[in-house]
């Protein structure tokens, strides 16, 4: 099997990119806007990022790029959440998550290697990032 996270994981990892650390607007609308209710799944994470949500009417695999940080936030084997797929939060035991698809998964980008420019974006490699 291959690894689907890309690249060892540090806590030195500063994306907002999907499948990466959720920022407060992604938070805050998936929590308080209107229109979409959360749906109950249970959770099963693997080594490799990939992350299985099961529930009604839902069969998904997503990815992170921190998979220890969700099991740990599990309180047992057969983890419970809460998934917002409009914003790609999970939520598991009141902790969220940033998932993506698995074909966006994206290298994590460590303090090291980012920039702060003036305009406030993050210049890497001649290109800007979320």
């Amino acid at each position: 099997m291959t690894d689907n996270r890309l690249t060892d994981i540090t806590s030195t990892c500063v994306s907002y990119r999907t499948g990466h650390h959720v920022h407060f607007i992604q938070a805050r609308k998936s929590l308080l806007e209107g229109g979409q209710s959360p749906i109950a799944v249970s959770v099963a994470v693997h080594p490799d990022g990939l992350v299985g949500l099961h529930g009604e009417h839902l069969n998904n695999t997503m990815w992170t790029h921190d998979p220890e940080r969700i099991c740990h936030r599990r309180r047992d084997t057969d983890a419970r959440g809460e998934w917002w797929p409009r914003y790609g939060v999970l939520s598991v035991n009141n902790f969220l998550f940033n998932l993506a698809r698995v074909s966006e998964r994206s290298a994590c980008i460590s303090r090291d290697e980012a920039v702060q420019t003036r305009n406030g974006l993050l210049r890497i490699g001649g290109g800007y990032i979320s």
